[in-house]
């Protein structure tokens, strides 16, 4: 049995193909993110999309979600914020080195 779900960002890039005028905004995780490549992830989003790619940074984490990426889990609220604004910023920063037009737009979601 195969246990998991598909990623968001991809599954954005994905259905952008078969619309013109519906925007999308994939909730993604930003604890233990790497921005360079979320924000590589993003920009593939804001591109295949045409500028109707968003997202939405979430500010959760969870054990399993921790040992992903090979790192403890964030139990501390104000640490969970702190990261998610870093890697927010970093992303909005790579963002729009990397594409001039149409960087993606972002916001917290904190569960």
């Amino acid at each position: 049995m195969i246990t998991g779900r598909l990623d968001p960002v991809e599954v954005v890039a994905f259905a952008a193909a078969f619309t013109e005028t519906i925007g999308s905004v994939p909730a993604v995780g930003a604890i233990h993110a790497e921005p360079f490549h979320l924000a590589n992830q993003l920009a593939s989003a804001g591109f295949a999309s045409h500028g109707r790619a968003g997202w939405v940074a979430e500010t959760t984490d969870s054990p399993t979600r921790a040992g992903t990426y090979g790192a403890t889990q964030v139990t501390d609220p104000e640490a969970l914020h702190r990261e998610a604004d870093e890697v927010t910023g970093a992303v909005r920063c790579a963002a729009w080195s990397s594409s001039r037009s149409n960087p993606p737009r972002s916001a917290r979601r904190a569960e």
